[in-house]
């Protein structure tokens, strides 16, 4: 099926250069990724003697995935053009119809996912930690560099308070208190200019390539859409607990990983804070009003409104729900808005 694939592919290709002709023609070697989607499957192509995939396949036969290919294809066409981001993003080769599937090809990137990185370290640290996000954050300012300039939304905490009442937890009856501190705190950061820059939307360490002091980011089917920069730094922070293992286990829950990074006191708490302010420093925002702004970020995921890939996805939605509850309670509880 591949070198049938390849053939129907190769004539799409509109300037392949020499060495993805060479590649679609079938020389040298195939490796089939795995993945969560039904109807999907991943090739890596690489050249002869190359470690770095020269073309990525990715082909769907189910309806409701080729729609991905597409928005990504066409997410590719935009943001490779920008000069500053060559090498840091794949660059679309063919969109291609072959039979009853779609098949997308485009340049592979070099480097390991981050979650592989983590999994690989014998020792997790602060100072292992702040690089990783030193090289998302950098990587991210270049991305928001070449944006599509957009004026600011202002800061309307009428919006954020309902956005707040219709996905807390358990019924807003529940927090009282809290709304009652987030209405206060709102007209105090009321028309803050929140920057509408582009977003990846799914930027997870699995979708962050590490190579040395670089990063790639790959899977661009959610962006770039413009939005609120706090979403996707949200994403990948909540990511990177996920990933990062813990003596004695692979993996945490979702849930332990979260108020690890977000709620806890140690030392993966407070570089997630630092980072998180830092960003917020760079866009314009007041570093005072980190907890009011994450919970508005929260609420944005939990009711779908947020631009992130997955947001039209009910358990998406139903688990930045809870963790907007744990992250509420914890203000509560010590009083931080």
């Amino acid at each position: 099926m591949l070198s049938h694939l390849l053939r129907e592919v190769a004539t799409n290709v509109p300037d392949p250069g020499e060495q993805v002709a060479r590649v679609l023609e079938g020389a040298g070697s195939v490796v089939h990724l795995g993945t969560i989607w039904p109807g999907r499957a991943i090739y890596l192509l690489f050249a002869p003697g190359q470690r770095v995939p020269t073309v990525v396949l990715k082909v769907d036969d189910l309806e409701r995935h080729k729609v991905r290919l597409r928005a990504e294809f066409a997410n590719l066409t935009t943001v490779s053009s920008k000069e500053s981001l060559h090498g840091t993003v794949p660059a679309p080769l063919a969109l291609a119809q072959v039979g009853d599937k779609l098949v997308l090809a485009q340049t592979g990137i070099g480097g390991i996912p981050l979650n592989a990185v983590l999994r690989r370290r014998l020792l997790q640290s602060a100072r292992g930690t702040e690089r990783d996000h030193s090289l998302i954050v950098n990587w991210l300012r270049r991305f928001h560099a070449v944006s599509t300039p957009t004026a600011p939304n202002l800061l309307n905490p009428d919006v954020i308070h309902e956005r707040l009442v219709r996905t807390l937890p358990d019924g807003p009856e529940q927090w009282t208190g809290l709304l009652s501190r987030v209405e206060g705190a709102g007209h105090d950061f009321a028309g803050t200019p929140i920057p509408q820059v582009w977003c990846h939307g799914d930027l997870g360490p699995s979708n962050c390539l590490s190579r040395g002091q670089n990063i790639g980011v790959i899977d661009w089917e959610g962006g770039p859409a413009l939005g609120n920069p706090l979403g996707d730094l949200t994403l990948f922070l909540n990511y990177y607990a996920r990933a990062m293992p813990v003596a004695g286990r692979k993996l945490l829950l979702h849930e332990e990983a979260f108020e690890r990074a977000f709620l806890g006191e140690g030392w993966l708490a407070r570089v997630t804070r630092s980072t998180f302010r830092k960003e917020m420093a760079v866009h314009g925002l007041p570093v005072e009003a980190l907890p009011y702004l994450l919970l508005a970020t929260l609420a944005d995921m939990a009711g779908g409104t947020a631009g992130t890939a997955h947001s039209n996805r009910p358990n998406f939605r139903l688990a930045y729900q809870d963790r907007l509850g744990r992250y509420a309670r914890y203000l509560m509880d010590n009083r931080l808005l």
